[in-house]
């Protein structure tokens, strides 16, 4: 009887080890420590729209071995100007011993602020920025980052990753400076079409972007907007910006229009300029908003002073 009892015993604890190895461990404390090194955004360009992390800055977190109808992501991290910090894990999300990530940066900092609305369709988490106060179909995009397929682990509380490969989701951005103090309008007030004249083209935009989360890789995508080149303003410190997926140019004439909530468009043209906005930064363009002029009082494209910001 000894013997069995022994045996017993021995049975239960391999039988525990096996269970504890592969299983999901639901942290039980309110916040996990971190132990992540976090690449500049800027990778090796020393322009980009975004070179360095800021203070208040957050980093959204997805892991994989969840993949439900969510309006948060998994956990979120804040840079204090040297370190990053985590705030709670999503009530019911799990993380594996090792697996693999998502992480998301957007400009707003805030992915619970009246700035975005939520949808949960095709299995997928549907992001909607802010809509422009002209239409639904001209969203306020911000600056979006991503960093995915990033292997972690997780042991004792604490979440090790290395997050070193920073894709620009918006890879073209106009701002529009308020250098005469005529920009009064709150930015969402505001919609800018670009359009290159020489091709008959437009930039790319996005109604939304989205999540894909999973029990193997969640992944990231910028779903399709209606408007034809148009975007609606986000406000910055030094103007209203406009940010797209993408943009190119050869030698072509390019017309920025610039329409004004409750007022007429305006407009500002340059000529024969080259710009490629379709790598892993994101370029952006200067334009004052005292160039701007009344549609059909101006040659569209007469103006020659534009400003690359990279």
């Amino acid at each position: 009887m000894k013997n069995v009892s022994v045996y017993l015993a021995l049975l239960t604890l391999v039988l525990m080890w096996a269970c504890a190895k592969d299983s999901v461990e639901t942290p039980t404390e309110t916040v996990i420590r971190l132990n992540i090194s976090v690449a500049s955004p800027d990778g090796a360009d020393s322009k980009a729209a975004k070179t360095a992390w800021e203070a208040g800055d957050q980093i959204n977190f997805w892991f994989d071995a969840n993949g439900v109808d969510q309006t948060v992501p998994d956990l979120v991290a804040t840079y204090d100007g040297s370190t990053w910090t985590s705030g709670p894990l999503r009530d019911g999300c799990s993380l594996l011993p090792s697996g693999r990530l998502l992480a998301l940066y957007e400009s707003h900092n805030d992915l619970s602020s009246p700035m975005y609305s939520y949808q949960w369709e095709d299995a997928k988490e549907w992001f909607y920025p802010q809509a422009s106060l002209t239409s639904t179909d001209y969203r306020c995009m911000p600056l979006v980052l991503s960093c995915g397929n990033i292997p972690y682990t997780y042991a004792e509380s604490t979440l090790t990753a290395s997050l070193d490969s920073w894709i620009y989701q918006t890879r073209f951005k106009v701002l529009v400076k308020n250098d005469d103090a005529a920009l009064i309008l709150s930015a969402e007030s505001y919609v800018l079409q670009v359009q290159n004249l020489t091709a008959e083209s437009y930039p790319a935009v996005s109604s939304a972007w989205q999540v894909v989360p999973g029990v193997s890789v969640p992944a990231i995508g910028m779903a399709g907007g209606n408007a034809v080149g148009k975007a609606a303003g986000v406000q910055e410190t030094d103007g209203i910006a406009f940010y797209y997926n993408n943009f190119s140019a050869s030698s072509a004439d390019i017309l920025f229009t610039l329409s004004v909530y409750g007022d007429a468009d305006y407009v500002y043209g340059v000529k024969g300029k080259n710009l490629d906005a379709t790598g892993n930064k994101c370029t952006g363009v200067a334009l004052k908003h005292s160039s701007f002029g009344p549609k059909g009082n101006i040659d569209p494209v007469s103006v020659e002073d534009w400003g690359l910001l990279n």
